[in-house]
């Protein structure tokens, strides 16, 4: 299986644990190695954007987060659709400010790639969101 595409619940399963690879590869900053999950003419939010813009939002994230991390409470697969509850957790480039926030995204399987995805994860959002408590302290 290339992709995500299913039905069944074997594939149910398998689009399950190709959505985590996706998340993994967000998660390592490895943007542009998307193309195994993503569709080169992927929509956002209604807006053709191709994967390499797709890829540039996600990276813009993470400059302005360095550990920026995506964690799956809830995924559910119907068909060519995926809704997923996630948790972000990051800290400011500055060190000085620690964000935790709820987003929710769908997605629209096509040839087994993300061709669309719909989010509420915009940058008002991170600048907006309260501090969550201490940043990480490092080593000297």
């Amino acid at each position: 299986m290339r992709g995500m595409d299913a039905e069944p619940a074997d594939d149910r399963a398998a689009v399950e644990e190709r959505y985590r690879q996706y998340l993994d590869r967000c998660n390592e900053h490895r943007f542009g190695e998307l193309d195994a999950f993503v569709a080169p003419d992927v929509h956002v939010n209604g807006v053709r954007v191709g994967i390499h813009e797709y890829g540039a939002g996600l990276a813009g994230v993470v400059e302005l987060f360095p550990d920026f991390r995506w964690t799956l409470e809830e995924l559910v697969v119907d068909g060519d659709r995926i809704a997923a509850r996630l948790t972000d957790t990051a800290t400011s480039a500055d060190g000085e400010r620690r964000i935790r926030i709820q987003e929710f995204a769908q997605y629209r399987l096509a040839g087994g790639l993300i061709a669309e995805a719909w989010g509420d994860l915009d940058w008002w959002r991170l600048d907006a969101a309260p501090d969550a408590g201490e940043p990480a302290k490092t080593a000297s």
